[in-house]
């Protein structure tokens, strides 16, 4: 029920990360630092989107072999899958074959116009204009989001949505860091556990009063923005479950889970598919539930490890190297 708040959670929480790591950097543009920060990026998230790509693509091409219908098999064609590879699924004609991946494809589009909300930030000196632009960016942003759900129809991955939900949310999360990082002694504290119950609380009753309605679960969005922001101060037991063990993998195998569950619920879909067990035992159908969960986890945590990590190290030392080059003059220069 309104799963896909989780991605309203990714895109402010990537707009916090984004600020808080590279925005002193860009308070003057440099183009060398633009690149390598884009570089950074897809660093960061191509080499899982790729592999899931060619999964998906297998896949596709494997049950048209065996003559299995798969439901998204309408959207498969060599044109959508160049798009895809170039990470153009969010944009039209084209569609995400591996479901989750039409986030990130609007995610890459807000690093590259990061820079130019980097510029905005610098302008904001303190905590009050920080958190009133970001009220602005996050009361403007719903307002669109409601008339666009209920006046064209459109659903929250249609094209008009994804748009509006990324450029309201990444520029939300910016934001609200830029407020954040000038609380001084105010930034951590006890305080920021409770607002982050009150604001989980606040999420998950706006959730229930909408009962599934995609277009009212959008309503929790400030709530959302709030419980990110305190979650950043926290300090007390809330910020000590952050910085455990178990939450710190979670969390740095969280991208790969992300990229990798639908294709896992779709190989279970067609293996086990859920309504064979509705009628069985109550028992049967957790360890089912079960079963699912640690495919999922077992399946991101594979990819993370194996490919998501070894790239990005992969990349960041080829960038290293480079980097070393261009700043080390050869003997040769000098004569």
């Amino acid at each position: 029920m309104a799963g896909f708040l989780g991605v309203e959670v990714f895109f402010v929480l990537s707009g916090f990360i984004i600020a808080y790591n590279y925005a002193e950097r860009f308070q003057a543009f440099n183009v060398t630092s633009y690149r390598d920060f884009l570089i950074l990026r897809v660093a960061r998230i191509y080499p899982v989107h790729l592999l899931t790509l060619l999964i998906v693509t297998a896949l596709f091409t494997g049950a048209a072999v065996m003559g299995i219908k798969l439901s998204a098999e309408a959207i498969f064609g060599p044109a959508n899958v160049f798009g895809n590879l170039l990470m153009l699924q969010a944009l039209p004609p084209f569609d995400a074959l591996n479901g989750p991946a039409w986030s990130i494809g609007a995610e890459f589009a807000a690093y590259i116009a990061f820079p130019v909300v980097a510029l905005w930030l610098a302008r904001l000196k303190t905590p009050r204009s920080a958190f009133f632009s970001a009220a602005a960016v996050c009361a403007a942003g719903l307002t669109v989001m409601m008339w666009v759900t209920t006046t064209i129809g459109s659903s929250p991955t249609g094209y008009e949505m994804i748009w509006i939900r990324i450029s309201t949310e990444f520029t939300l999360g910016t934001l609200l860091y830029a407020g954040w990082r000038h609380l001084g002694a105010r930034k951590t504290g006890n305080l920021w556990d409770w607002l982050a119950i009150v604001s989980l609380v606040c999420v998950l009753a706006t959730v229930a009063v909408s009962g599934g309605d995609s277009t009212r679960g959008l309503l929790a969005l400030p709530f959302i923005a709030l419980l990110v922001l305190s979650c950043a101060g926290a300090t007390g037991w809330v910020g000590g479950l952050l910085r455990s063990r178990l939450m710190q993998w979670g969390g740095r195998i969280s991208y790969s889970v992300y990229m990798t569950h639908f294709l896992l619920l779709m190989i279970f879909g067609k293996l086990l598919p859920w309504d064979r067990f509705e009628n069985d035992w109550i028992i049967i159908r957790v360890l089912l539930m079960l079963a699912y969960y640690a495919a999922v986890v077992g399946a991101g945590a594979a990819c993370y490890h194996w490919v998501e990590e070894p790239s990005r190290k992969r990349i960041r030392k080829v960038m290293a190297s480079r980097q070393n080059k261009r700043t080390v003059r050869p003997v040769e220069s000098f004569v």
